[in-house]
């Protein structure tokens, strides 16, 4: 699988060698996919377990709000790198992302580059934005709240991290991320 080369002025390395997002200024957010989807046979499930009474459901719906409020905050708050093939192990990662991306769109964009990024500021393994990115226009397609799309190295607790383990956690949570995260009710900040 290739992937397009047509953003590389928009690359920079850092020291661990992976493509890094350069910040074009963001002009608008746009969720593309602002619902919960699930899946046994990928192990990927981005539901929460319950609504606005959870404090880490109150900060997570504090940054959409204001992502939703100031594309701007975007450029301050989060960082990110490009989901691209660094080794053999990394193909199996971005077939993954696209069969999860699947679930969304059966007809998504192989041809997008996508990014993944976190909270600068986050102290724990907090949520992922995936995007893409189009004259400073970021499409949020996809939020994973529990870093099952591509999986990290390690667990919160510093233990290998299990996907099946991680999933298997999760797997009954049923509180739609349209639900808790995008509603009307915007939390004062």
């Amino acid at each position: 699988m290739n992937l397009p080369n047509k953003y590389s002025k928009k690359r920079i390395y850092n020291k661990y060698k992976k493509i890094k997002y350069k910040n074009v200024p963001t002009t608008k957010i746009i969720f593309v996919n602002d619902y919960s989807v699930k899946s046994d046979t990928l192990k990927f499930t981005n539901f929460l377990e319950r609504g606005l009474s959870s404090v880490r459901n109150q900060d997570l719906k504090e940054h959409i709000d204001n992502l939703k409020r100031d594309a701007t905050y975007f450029d301050k708050n989060f960082e990110g790198v490009e989901v691209s093939l660094q080794s053999n192990a990394d193909r199996k990662k971005i077939k993954r992302l696209y069969e999860i991306l699947n679930l969304y769109d059966k007809n998504f964009n192989r041809n997008d580059i996508i990014y993944k990024c976190t909270l600068i500021t986050s102290k724990e393994r907090g949520f992922q934005l995936l995007f893409t990115s189009k004259n400073g226009v970021k499409y949020i397609q996809l939020i994973d709240l529990y870093h099952l799309v591509i999986p990290s190295r390690f667990n919160r607790k510093n233990e290998n991290f299990d996907i099946q383990q991680e999933y298997n956690l999760r797997k009954k949570y049923n509180k739609d991320i349209k639900e808790v995260l995008f509603t009307k009710e915007i939390l004062k900040t």
